[in-house]
């Protein structure tokens, strides 16, 4: 199940105040629990923008990786 930024955000202030988001539907609580203290982790050794998602995703192989794209190349002529 993937979840959006904001809801990532907002169950890591509410565990931070010592409180649980519901769990939706499809999930058991230890494992959605252990997901947020996942992000919790995340979040404090990489800082806030680690749990954004992550845009443009490539194939290489049969393993798929995703990369930030952060500015716009090109390469100059001489």
């Amino acid at each position: 199940m993937r979840y959006s930024y904001e809801f990532k955000k907002k169950a890591i202030e509410l565990f931070n105040r010592g409180e649980w988001p519901k769990t939706p539907n499809g999930v058991t609580t230890d494992t959605f629990h252990k997901l947020i203290r996942d992000w919790v982790k995340l979040e404090q050794h990489h800082g806030p923008n680690i749990n954004k998602k992550i845009e443009g995703l490539i194939s290489i192989g049969l393993q798929k990786r995703n990369i930030v794209w952060y500015a716009k190349c090109s390469l100059a002529k001489d």
